[in-house]
């Protein structure tokens, strides 16, 4: 088994400079001690590709993964607590892709394998601006998300998987449209808060 999996998304229409894209190289440039053993990886924000991307960082056994995207809605960092099958037809993905109209009834998988609770005290103990969701939108984020917590591990091998949605970077052209921003400083600290959490015993359920 290998360290936390870390995953950002490329750029996607009307947001061409991706925060979470931002944070990953952060990631990878700032090698801090408590992500020596982390990788990193960088998705298109494509419907199609994302089921292989997330199967193939899922195979190689990460201790757990933390997948990030980007929010206009975030007030600071949007933890996802669940994840749906749906997919919106309202927005394209990065290849111009547009889901069709739903034909199943709607499912949703709870993060299971995380302790939010533990996750929030870490959290607000490192004065980390942030909020649960219960709504990871209906776009490639969520998709990706869903293919990650159903994905059919080996019994009794889940992995514990949380999707983070990012504010805007502060400073950026995109804070001008977005609920909130941070420092992206900020979030490579809260990444390294996240995935020591997850990987304690207390703060992944197992």
């Amino acid at each position: 088994m290998t360290g936390v999996a870390f995953t950002g998304f490329r750029h996607f229409p009307g947001v061409p400079d991706n925060p979470s894209q931002r944070l990953i190289e952060a990631l990878r440039n700032e090698r801090l001690p408590a992500l020596a053993q982390a990788s990193f990886h960088l998705l298109d924000t494509a419907y199609e590709t994302a089921p292989q991307d997330v199967a193939a960082i899922l195979s190689r056994r990460p201790t757990a993964l933390v997948m990030t995207g980007y929010s206009a809605i975030a007030n600071g960092l949007k933890i996802e607590t669940a994840a749906t099958n749906m997919r919106s037809r309202r927005f394209a993905d990065a290849s111009g892709f547009r889901p069709a109209d739903a034909e199943h009834a709607p499912v949703r998988i709870d993060a299971a394998k995380i302790d939010f609770t533990a996750l929030e005290k870490a959290l607000q103990r490192n004065a980390i601006a942030h909020h649960l969701s219960n709504d990871a939108g209906e776009y490639v984020c969520n998709h990706a998300y869903f293919c990650a917590l159903s994905h059919p591990n080996p019994p009794g091998a889940g992995i514990p998987t949380v999707f983070v949605h990012l504010p805007a970077i502060a400073g950026s052209e995109l804070a001008r449209s977005s609920a909130s921003e941070m420092a992206l400083p900020e979030m490579v600290r809260a990444m390294a808060v996240l995935a020591e959490t997850i990987s304690q015993p207390g703060g992944s359920r197992g």
